[in-house]
């Protein structure tokens, strides 16, 4: 799976640099023939049911991962777990 993530995470930074954006529409094939959008999906949800390595969270969010889909683009939505209130967490 490790070797799977890091095509991923090169295929998002490649469509960063194009588009300026990760809002990856769900079923984008990005370059070379990586189903980015699947990858995008599945890091969403592992993110939200609490599955997701925090390294893994950092590296996404350093791209500009849009972690809420409800977000208006431009918006930035923290990842679940990591957006703070006060003085905690939610």
């Amino acid at each position: 799976m490790e070797r799977s993530r890091r095509l991923g995470l090169a295929a998002a930074q490649s469509y960063r640099d194009e588009h300026g954006h990760l809002d990856v529409p769900a079923d984008h094939v990005g370059r070379p023939r990586y189903i980015l959008g699947t990858f995008i999906t599945t890091m969403r949800e592992a993110a939200k049911a609490g599955r997701l390595e925090t390294g893994w969270i950092t590296a996404l969010d350093a791209l500009g991962t849009i972690w809420d889909q409800t977000t208006p683009p431009g918006a930035h939505a923290c990842p679940p777990r990591r957006c703070r209130r006060g003085n905690k967490t939610v």
